[in-house]
């Protein structure tokens, strides 16, 4: 207690240049005593207020308001504290509903980026629940609660009903921006519609003006909380939305996260793009089972354009623009890019997303996907992969290269990287360089003239990455920066063979040609950000548009998952006898485990992958009982991949 008085003196005669405990004697302690529990008391209050003052951020929310009724939605805590800890963090919440008062637990969890970001995994509201699934009907308030957090929505009906529709807006108005102070960061905004000293010189809020068209109104955008920089790239993004279908925050948060964190340069000698994505809650889509991409402008075939012509914008900035249906939107369209997250692609109904290729318009499509909205890890890679179209990217690479599954393309325009299904950690990124074999400056690989001992290059300077090939994809992947058994004999040290390794007929890469070069590619450094004064970009005229519509499914995927438990099967009926404890059982527990295993494929068939998650968690247990150590960390190496893998599938 004496040092805390002797602090409080010392710093309040210090800027008198006098010292507490020179000043004063013992004698003299006893008249300042009264000070001294004044000091005391404003100090406690003090030490009491500082930890409001820098106050642990804390929210728990629903995904969306409403819940359509046999979708799914998820729950969202986030935790300022919780971030950066090292430490996987996880709560329990209940949530409850009219009909089921007493309601669930779930479990939410943060993911490896340690970000304090706790999600659960998807929860179905449902008139007719299994495990982990809320008793709902129509019109039922769910809740949520977690200490004295809570939140609520309510469930819906599938309604059917589009707000509306308009004939296609068309509109090919475009700059390339001399007379707007030039493009120095060559993002496609304009250096005048980026400068924030242009915009504070002119008492104008920080932010982006578009003044192309030229009218009585520019469009403006606050900074979301950055601002764009006329030396930094900016890329800007609209999402309207279907009822049930708002897209995962922690979704867009990853992907404005990847963006931030790419390898492309800008002119002030930094890297990364800022990535703003403006989800609009006030145009929200009544639930429909499919919208056709593009449409017509036909009361018949109207679809995605039609819809776009009358939602694009939102509401407040149609209405307090006073020129949009003659400027606004144009000005708007010179750099926002534009999503729809919707039910199905008609015509399309298993397809993740369709996007033009070189353009401006997407549209994420997942209602035959996890809980019919589709999982964190489905959304951001369908999100990042039908942007990359719009930036000019194909599977392959650039826009020419349509050669899909190739194993040293690290994209997640591939399909075998666009999700976590073959490669459970694979990173939400574009390829961040091109390789080929381990020789120095090679960029490809040579199907019909492959070598084993120069296998595929290094991934340096970045970390080296797993790789997936075919025909048929073996249990523990090879990286990059190693020798690989092409053709899967068991040795890595063959030379001038041929193999088909981005045949992968299962997950939609059926090529039949095993003489193919697949090149390798930096796709950050393919991307096309200004497509303007294109066909695509022009909107309205679908006659002129290029647009990627082969895309993955759910069947693909589906596909996906059993390829992995038919390696993790083909490695266990491959062991020796000997390497199992008891070589007389050896067999019978060969076809035993592989009984399971066909049990959880079944499970996969119809995606009840939460059910699978515990059956092949509970296969794996048994691997100690019954096979040597060697073999035992050989396999769990595998099924830990796989396990991790579907954890993805249901979050």
């Amino acid at each position: 207690m004496n040092r805390i008085w002797e602090y409080v003196l010392n710093d309040h005669f210090a800027k008198n240049e006098v010292n507490f405990t020179a000043k004063f004697g013992f004698k003299n302690l006893v008249q300042l005593l009264p000070f001294f529990l004044l000091s005391v008391l404003f100090s406690s209050i003090i030490f009491t207020l500082v930890p409001y003052a820098s106050a642990v951020n804390e929210t728990l929310e629903f995904n969306q308001d409403p819940h359509v009724i046999e979708h799914s939605g998820f729950i969202i805590y986030t935790n300022s504290s919780m971030a950066n800890n090292n430490v996987a963090d996880t709560i329990t919440i209940s949530i409850t509903s009219d009909s089921d008062p007493v309601g669930i637990s779930v479990e939410l969890e943060e993911d490896e980026n340690d970000d304090g970001i706790l999600q659960s995994n998807y929860i179905k509201f449902t008139t007719s629940p299994s495990e982990g699934e809320l008793l709902t009907t129509v019109d039922d308030l769910v809740q949520v609660s977690y200490g004295t957090l809570s939140d609520s929505a309510t469930v819906v009906a599938a309604s059917g009903k589009i707000i509306s529709w308009d004939m296609a807006n068309t509109d090919n108005n475009w700059t390339d921006c001399v007379s707007y102070g030039g493009d120095t960061d060559g993002d496609g905004a304009c250096n005048n519609w980026e400068n924030q000293t242009l915009h504070s010189s002119n008492n104008l809020p920080l932010g982006l003006y578009i003044n192309h068209p030229n009218g009585a109104d520019d469009y403006y955008y606050p900074c979301d909380p950055s601002c764009p920089d006329p030396e930094y790239k900016d890329v800007y993004i609209e999402i309207d939305y279907m009822e049930g279908h708002r897209p995962n925050a922690k979704a867009i948060q990853d992907i404005i996260d990847a963006f931030r964190n790419s390898p492309v340069n800008n002119p002030n000698g930094t890297d990364g793009i800022n990535l703003h994505i403006q989800i609009d809650d006030g145009d929200v889509i009544g639930h429909k089972d499919s919208i056709a991409y593009s449409g017509a402008n036909h009361p018949r075939f109207w679809g995605f354009n039609q819809i776009k012509a009358v939602i694009f914008g939102t509401a407040d900035e149609r209405t307090n623009h006073s020129e949009w249906d003659a400027n606004g939107w144009k000005q708007k369209k010179q750099v926002f890019k534009y999503t729809m997250f919707v039910h199905h692609r008609k015509g399309h109904a298993s397809a993740s997303g369709v996007a033009e290729l070189g353009g401006n318009d997407m549209m994420i499509t997942m209602g035959s996907w996890a809980g019919q909205i589709g999982s964190t890890d489905e959304q951001e890679g369908t999100l990042m992969h039908e942007l990359g179209h719009n930036f000019k990217l194909h599977h392959g690479g650039p826009g020419s290269d349509i050669i899909n599954c190739k194993p040293n393309h690290l994209s997640v325009m591939n399909f075998a990287y666009q999700f976590s299904d073959l490669v459970s950690d694979r990173d939400l990124d574009y390829s961040r360089k091109a390789i080929g074999t381990m020789e120095q400056g090679s960029t490809s690989l040579v199907e019909n003239n492959l070598d084993e001992n120069k296998g595929i290059g290094s991934y340096s300077p970045y970390p080296e990455k797993k790789i997936v090939y075919g025909p048929t994809i073996p249990l523990n992947l090879p990286t990059t920066n190693s020798t690989v058994d092409w053709n899967q004999d068991g040795d890595s040290t063959d030379s001038s063979i041929i193999v088909n390794i981005n045949r992968l007929d299962e997950i939609g890469c059926s090529s039949t040609d095993s003489t193919e070069t697949l090149s390798g590619y930096n796709d950050w450094s393919l991307i096309e950000l200004i497509v303007a004064g294109s066909g695509n970009w022009a909107d309205g005229r679908p006659q002129d548009r290029e647009i990627v519509d082969n895309e993955i499914t759910i069947e693909n995927v589906r596909a996906m998952r059993v390829l992995r438990l038919d390696a993790l099967g083909l490695e266990l009926q491959s062991l020796p006898d000997d390497q199992f404890h008891d070589k007389k059982l050896a067999q019978f527990i060969k076809n035993q485990q592989v009984s399971e295993l066909q049990k959880i494929k079944e499970l996969i068939m119809v995606d009840k992958m939460a059910e699978a998650k515990v059956k092949l968690t509970e296969l794996g247990k048994s691997f100690g009982d019954i096979v040597n150590k060697k073999s035992k960390k050989y396999l769990e190496d595998g099924l830990g991949s796989i396990i991790k893998a579907y954890k993805k599938a249901i979050r």
